[in-house]
């Protein structure tokens, strides 16, 4: 008896969704982007429950006539190929054929479409064909998605939590409305309309999405050469991320994930960024479709680009050139407060009193270290006497001892200091004072993930509420955190929160470890001999002076009997 067979078409077609339908998130890119293929000007989603309970695309494009509806929910149908040559020369989203009926085999689907002249419906129950019917309709089309993954329960339970895959949706579609701003896109989640774009202009999305602060200072780059054309936009040095995510990259108008092209990007930005910050870039480029292979992976994410180390070096060298041309300095808020940068002692003064009143021990949540700490007793006479030499390249300060040269990072120092002094006041002071200018979030993730986040800050004594649908707002503050750049902080704290979930514990420690860097000295700021000094006092008295809340070394060490032994004496 023969061991081999045919799979049954429906199987066929779910096997093929676990590599086209990951999750909602893979049903809504494909349906949009079956609209914009359509040439739709307007385009709305709609999710309930993260998608999994329903999700609603209607657009206003050609539709398709009764014949056409019934093929395209056939494995292999297509109206975007005809020959192998046009594998070659793509122009479209989609080729492959497997979306629709893939999509189909795994959900309860509805589509109603009109191509102008007749109006459609027909109805798929998990890859069976339940109607064909003539219906009335506006011309377009719409797909209604219900009870995705019900009837494959394996993939059911992979899913995460609702507002991370309403997250993941959200990314998706502000990915669409950059690439092709001249479309109007429309996001409703839950009955909340969380993106709405008006089909004009980049920068008209951009400030929709990202808020006034980052469309004011996006500079513009266009280049080419006879392989590329690269055109979009490089945020200023100082809209830096804690993530990658805001690299956002489009091939011939299709988004994709390249780490070769985002490695451009990074290394073409390095000078002017800190390290392990990440840059603000939205790019187009557009290439010869014979240098581009898109038929990588089903969900259409990855290509393979034929000329891809020519392109990185030369994106990285116009990214760099373009920066160096137009960049300006970094905005500053003007309050009646003045900043560590002109009032360096008047802060220290305060750290002084944490010190003075800082009882012998206290709990300091653990960071993973790269090898174990001596007792603070037996650390302390090492350190003893230190006194500044130099600052070296406005990064590092220079310190003579009697056992040698320390050297340290005056930003990680710094992050120490503000660290022990934030830990200290948080559980000492927990009374607050009201903003001047409250805090607004108009992050469109961050309302998504509002519940996360109250629970997140209130772990810091800082009330977050909902201002209205579309903002939430921070009228008061812990009366000890100061000299904060609370906008960076809190986008810091949405990347982190979509990145991975943390326990109370690891939360406190990141929020605090968040407060002390973006109210500490950086990189390139210049200090005097007395700023230095006194950075170097305090970093003596703390608690654990080695490393920075995030667990890099605060100083290096070279002895002098190393440095009698190299120079051969």
């Amino acid at each position: 008896m023969s061991r081999i067979h045919t799979l049954s078409e429906q199987l066929t077609n779910i096997i093929a969704a676990g590599e086209v339908v990951e999750r909602p998130m893979g049903v809504v890119k494909e349906l949009v982007e079956n609209s914009i293929d359509a040439q739709s000007k307007n385009i709305e989603v709609t999710i309930t429950q993260g998608g999994l309970e329903s999700i609603v695309v209607s657009d206003d494009g050609l539709g398709m006539d009764p014949e056409d509806v019934v093929l395209a929910f056939k494995r292999h149908s297509t109206s975007k190929i005809a020959h192998q040559d046009d594998l070659l020369r793509l122009q479209t989203h989609g080729f492959r054929g497997e979306a629709l009926p893939s999509i189909a085999s795994v959900s309860n689907c509805i589509c109603i479409t009109n191509n102008h002249h007749q109006a459609t419906k027909i109805h798929l129950s998990y890859g069976k064909i339940m109607e064909v019917t003539p219906t009335f309709a506006s011309n377009g089309t719409t797909m209604r998605i219900e009870g995705l993954f019900l009837k494959t329960p394996a993939r059911l339970k992979h899913m995460k939590s609702i507002p991370y895959e309403n997250a993941l949706i959200l990314d998706v579609m502000q990915k669409f409305a950059l690439s092709y701003p001249h479309i109007a896109f429309t996001l409703i989640i839950d009955d909340k309309k969380v993106l709405e774009t008006r089909g004009a202009t980049l920068s008209d999305v951009i400030y929709r999405i990202y808020g006034k602060e980052v469309a004011q200072h996006c500079l513009p780059i266009e280049a080419s050469n006879q392989d590329f054309k690269v055109r979009g936009v490089i945020g200023a040095p100082h809209l830096h991320r804690a993530t990658r995510k805001d690299m956002v990259i489009f091939t011939n108008s299709r988004m994709i994930r390249s780490a070769s092209i985002t490695r451009a990007i990074v290394e073409g930005m390095s000078a002017f960024i800190p390290k392990d910050r990440y840059p603000f870039a939205i790019l187009f480029i557009d290439m010869d479709q014979q240098l581009l292979d898109v038929n990588v992976h089903p969900s259409k994410w990855e290509v393979r680009i034929s000329k891809e180390k020519e392109l990185q070096a030369w994106l990285s060298q116009n990214i760099h050139s373009t920066i160096t041309l137009k960049q300006t300095t970094k905005p500053m808020n003007v309050t009646p407060v003045q900043s560590f940068y002109h009032e360096p002692i008047s802060m220290m003064k305060e750290i002084d009193t944490f010190i003075k009143e800082q009882p012998s021990s206290y709990s300091i949540p653990t960071v993973q270290e790269t090898r174990p700490f001596e007792s603070r007793q037996e650390q302390t006479p090492s350190i003893q006497h230190p006194k500044v030499i130099a600052q070296l390249h406005k990064k590092y300060i220079l310190v003579s001892n009697p056992e040698g040269l320390l050297i340290l990072d005056q930003h990680a120092a710094m992050e120490r200091i503000r660290f022990e002094y934030y830990l200290k006041h948080y559980q000492d002071n927990q009374s607050s004072i009201p903003k001047l200018v409250p805090i607004l979030i108009e992050d469109k993730k961050a309302l998504l993930m509002k519940d996360d986040l109250k629970e997140a800050f209130s772990l810091i004594h800082i009330q977050l509420e909902q201002l209205h649908e579309h903002a939430l707002i921070i009228r008061e503050v812990p009366s000890w955190m100061m000299h904060v750049d609370e906008q960076a902080m809190i986008q810091d704290i949405i990347e982190s929160l979509e990145e991975k979930k943390f326990t109370k514990q690891t939360m406190l420690h990141h929020l605090l470890a968040t407060l002390a860097c973006h109210s500490s000295i950086c990189f390139n700021d210049y200090l005097s001999l007395q700023e230095m000094q006194k950075i170097v006092d305090d970093l003596m008295l703390c608690e654990q002076p080695y490393h920075c809340p995030h667990g890099r070394p605060t100083m290096m060490k070279i002895t002098l009997e190393a440095l009698l032994k190299e120079f051969g004496r």
